[in-house]
C-alpha cells in the first residue's frame, strides 16, 4: 500500500540533513585527536577513490525510482521491475567490487608514496570495497522504499545508521586508532542500512518479491532508456 505522511516525511528529511551536517563537523574534529593531516588524508583518499566505482551504477537506481513511482497496485509489473533491476544492480555491484579489488592487489599503483604500511593500506582498501558493494546494492532497495512513499521510515533507517556510526567512532576510536577501523565503521553503517531496508520492504510491502524468475529483458531495455540519462547526468 502506498501511504505516507507528507509532514513527517519533510520533517524527518530535514532532521536527517541537519544531523548529518552537525555530525560531520564534530566527527571530523574528534578524528583529528587521533590522526594527523597525512593519515586523515589517506583515509579520505581511500574512501573517495573506491567510491568512484559507484559510476558503474549506470543510472539504474534513478531509472528504477522513475518507473516504480508510476506503479501503484500492479504487483506483476512492480515485481518485474524490482527483480530485474535488483539483480542487474547486484551484477553491477560485483563488477564494481572486483574493479576496486584490483587496487587492493596493487595499492602502490594509486598510493606510491604513502607513509601508511602496505598491510594497513590494503586492509583499508578491502574494507572500502565491501562497503562499496553494499552501498550499491542498497540503492535498489532504497528506491523501492521511496517509490512506495515510505520516505519517513527510510529517513529513520538513515538516522539509525548514522547514530550507529557515531556511537562506534566516539565509543571505540580511542581504543582502535587506525584507518582500518574508520573504514570498518563505514562498512558496518552500510550493513545496518542494508539489513534495515530489507526488513522494511519485507514487512511493509510483503507483495514485493526479489525473484530472479521475474527478470525481464524487455523491462531492462525500457528502464535503460531512462537510466542512460541519469548516467549522463552523474558523469557531468
Amino acid at each position: 500500500m502506498i501511504k505516507d505522511n507528507f509532514k513527517s516525511a519533510v520533517l524527518s528529511s530535514y532532521f536527517y540533513t541537519f544531523l548529518t551536517l552537525i555530525a560531520s563537523i564534530f566527527v571530523t574534529r574528534y578524528i583529528f585527536n587521533f590522526f594527523d593531516n597525512s593519515q586523515y588524508g589517506i583515509f579520505i583518499l581511500i574512501v573517495e577513490t573506491i567510491a568512484v566505482f559507484e559510476i558503474l551504477d549506470f543510472g539504474f537506481s534513478g531509472g528504477m525510482l522513475s518507473f516504480l513511482s508510476r506503479e501503484t497496485n500492479n504487483y506483476t509489473r512492480i515485481n518485474k521491475i524490482v527483480s530485474t533491476l535488483f539483480y542487474c544492480q547486484l551484477a553491477l555491484s560485483l563488477i564494481a567490487f572486483l574493479s576496486a579489488f584490483l587496487i587492493y592487489i596493487n595499492p602502490s599503483f594509486l598510493f606510491p608514496d604513502s607513509e601508511i604500511e602496505v598491510l594497513s593500506l590494503k586492509n583499508g582498501i578491502l574494507l572500502a570495497s565491501f562497503s562499496l558493494f553494499f552501498t550499491m546494492i542498497n540503492k535498489s532497495i532504497s528506491q523501492v522504499i521511496y517509490s512506495r512513499r515510505k520516505i519517513t521510515k527510510d529517513n529513520l533507517i538513515k538516522i539509525f545508521s548514522l547514530s550507529t556510526r557515531l556511537a562506534l567512532i566516539f565509543g571505540l576510536l580511542h581504543i582502535y586508532k587506525s584507518i582500518e577501523f574508520l573504514i570498518m565503521v563505514l562498512l558496518i553503517t552500510q550493513l545496518v542500512n542494508f539489513i534495515c531496508s530489507i526488513y522494511l520492504v519485507k514487512n511493509l510491502e510483503p507483495n514485493i518479491k526479489f525473484d530472479i524468475k521475474n527478470f525481464d529483458l524487455k523491462v531492462l531495455r525500457e528502464v535503460w532508456n531512462v537510466s542512460s540519462w541519469f548516467a549522463i547526468g552523474g558523469l557531468s
